[in-house]
């Protein structure tokens, strides 16, 4: 996930992704922060070959604790974002994309 916000940009690996939105973790040490969660930002889906351009808002903070997750030595945050003006055709598009990660084996 690549996130464009003040003339900045981060990559992170998301944590979790569903139709509504994602989650990302940023290390305590980072400078790049959310502290104007108001602000809507622009967001870089990308998996494999698949590329998907949204908008979104910063919906939650939680504050990790040191060494709770292996990648976060020193701590940090986990940023929830919701996804702004979802169209049905976008929502499709990322459940196309969320099926790549998993696939969902439809019942008939």
């Amino acid at each position: 996930v690549r996130i464009f916000k003040d003339k900045q940009v981060v990559s992170k690996n998301c944590f979790d992704i569903s139709v509504g939105g994602f989650s990302i973790f940023v290390g305590a040490s980072s400078k790049f922060k959310f502290h104007d969660v108001s602000a809507p930002m622009k967001v870089t889906i990308e998996i494999n070959d698949k590329k998907m351009e949204l908008d979104c808002i910063a919906v939650g903070q939680i504050k990790i604790k040191p060494y709770h997750n292996a990648d976060l030595f020193y701590g940090g945050f986990r940023y929830s974002f919701q996804f702004l003006n979802m169209t049905k055709a976008k929502k499709e598009a990322i459940e196309e994309l969320i099926d790549i990660i998993i696939p969902f084996e439809k019942s008939n």
